[in-house]
């Protein structure tokens, strides 16, 4: 390990760096007491140990940035880094070249200063929907200077591929970091109307609400529930589906494929499905969790397997009511909220064996596929489906008009350990 004295001359060299960023001035002029710095300034004879450096530093502003665009274009252009010292280290080695050792110390130093949040072009950042990590303007300028900086040290072979390796690794890297994800869904809403905004934005943070004792959601103890389709009853065994036991219907989940909600949005014949289980299977978590999901996804634009679909969650005991607002209807709720352009609505009605009007249950289905007609002018609605959930009420299949249906399943022992 070096001394303080040469971690004191090593920080006094980047003066210059450290007045364009004041949100770190006080942090690094205590690095000189940072055990793991001092390891850093050790390696300075290597090219990852002087990249690793950056790293450092780059982590250091992260954890003390209070202004989160400042601390998202930090989080871009450390990963930026990041893989450009994984691709350069991939293909020479690091101690065998000089020539390397000041290519790589270049790209570092040109990187910290594009980094300067105030140095940014804001209007081309403003102009950059998020969906496509490395097209983001601080990304795209750093692999023009990238290139450059290896055209001029005639390294031909290392340029020719760098972009496109480049783009493959920063893309998986950052679409997997928490921090990212969070600033790609704050700029897809940014991006929408102020009400469809404001639901979207209750379905993240306010349908599953907190705990109020450790603060956290029911959705962040999520453990995915087993599910499998099945006739109500079997034509051939005259097997009563509805009524078996959980241990019956673990026989018979070995057998089955499991059922999962994009297979249903996914599919061009079912619009209805019922997913029942007994009391304490978790048949809300399950919804609440996936209704959640699906906006997550939509707003990443990740959905294009199952396609973008707008869930609205209804909760049975109150007729069929908004949950989002108090003393309205879900028809109030498409027409003045969500306001669906041609596109697809998921209605997810929680608790059918609570509903208030038990012998309507046919009659609430029927309002619910025929949605459209209650919609005004300019609301319209391209693809529907509902879902319903229920306990496992005895007679209630005949009741709904339902020869089939999902079946939740309780926890296996591994789950059980994964939840607790």
């Amino acid at each position: 390990m070096v001394s303080k004295e040469a971690v004191k001359a090593f920080l006094s060299k980047l003066n210059s760096f450290v007045e364009k960023i004041p949100d770190i001035t006080e942090k690094l002029s205590k690095l000189e007491d940072d055990k793991e710095f001092q390891k850093l300034i050790g390696r300075l004879g290597t090219v990852g140990g002087f990249i690793s450096i950056g790293l450092y530093l780059f982590d250091k502003t992260l954890d003390h940035l209070e202004d989160t665009e400042k601390t998202y274009y930090s989080l871009i252009n450390k990963t930026a880094i990041s893989v450009a010292k994984q691709i350069i280290e991939q293909e020479h080695d690091n101690e065998s070249s000089t020539a390397n050792k000041e290519t790589s110390k270049e790209i570092l130093a040109r990187m910290m200063r594009i980094y300067t949040f105030k140095e940014t072009n804001k209007e081309q950042y403003d102009n950059w929907n998020g969906n496509i990590p490395y097209d983001h303007p601080i990304i795209q300028d750093f692999k023009k200077d990238v290139i450059e900086i290896m055209k001029e040290n005639n390294s031909k072979s290392r340029y020719i591929n760098f972009v496109t390796e480049f783009d493959i690794k920063f893309d998986s890297e950052i679409r997997n970091n928490s921090k990212f994800l969070e600033y790609q869904i704050q700029k897809s809403l940014d991006s929408l109307s102020g009400s469809r905004r404001a639901y979207y934005q209750w379905i993240l943070e306010d349908l599953d609400k907190p705990n109020p004792v450790d603060k956290k959601r029911a959705s962040d103890y999520y453990v995915k529930s087993r599910a499998i389709e099945l006739d109500v009853k079997d034509e051939l065994s005259k097997k009563d589906h509805w009524n078996i036991s959980d241990i019956e219907a673990e026989e018979i989940c070995k057998n089955k494929k499991q059922w999962e909600i994009k297979d249903f949005l996914k599919s061009s014949k079912d619009t209805i499905k019922l997913v029942a289980a007994p009391f304490g299977t978790g048949k809300t978590s399950f919804i609440k969790y996936h209704i959640k999901d699906i906006t997550t996804k939509n707003l990443l634009g990740q959905s294009k397997e199952q396609g973008t679909w707008i869930p609205i969650y209804v909760s049975l005991n109150q007729n069929i009511n908004s949950t989002y607002r108090d003393g309205v209807g879900i028809i109030e709720d498409l027409n003045e909220v969500i306001k669906p352009d041609k596109e697809n609505v998921l209605i997810v009605c929680d608790g059918i064996d609570e509903y208030p009007d038990y012998s309507g249950i046919v009659t609430l289905k029927d309002r619910l596929l025929k949605i459209r007609k209650e919609l005004d002018s300019g609301i319209s609605i391209s693809q529907l489906k509902v879902i319903f959930t229920t306990r496992l009420e005895a007679g209630l299949p005949e009741r709904f008009g339902a020869g089939k249906f999902v079946r939740l399943l309780p926890f296996t022992s591994q789950q059980v350990t994964e939840f607790f």
